[in-house]
């Protein structure tokens, strides 16, 4: 997982979206697998506003499809307000602070 964040951070970096946006798909993967279906959803949102691949995209709507149908419907309305609230840069900050808080724990 490590590796994928430095990946985030390089790609962010190098101003590279679309390949950001694909790491953020894998993330929100790994998230639902783990279970942190609020953090996927938010995720999802957020790079649903963005132009991506095909591939990324169909990925993403079957994830964020998905979600909708397994979680809370306030959380994936609050998912979708974030993500007309917060910018890429500010999303990609939030999951490497996350990253690096639970690496120091």
């Amino acid at each position: 997982m490590q590796s994928l964040y430095a990946e985030l951070e390089a790609a962010m970096e190098m101003e590279l979206v679309v390949k950001v946006l694909d790491i953020l798909i894998d993330i929100a993967e790994i998230d639902m697998k783990l279970n942190n279906t609020t953090s996927a959803v938010e995720i999802l949102a957020l790079a649903l506003e963005y132009p991506m691949r095909g591939t990324t995209f169909e990925r993403a709507l079957t994830h964020f499809s998905d979600l909708e149908c397994q979680v809370c419907p306030r959380v994936v309305q609050d998912a979708r307000a974030l993500a007309q609230e917060i910018t890429l840069e500010e999303m990609v900050a939030r999951i490497l602070s996350c990253a690096n808080a639970k690496d120091a724990e």
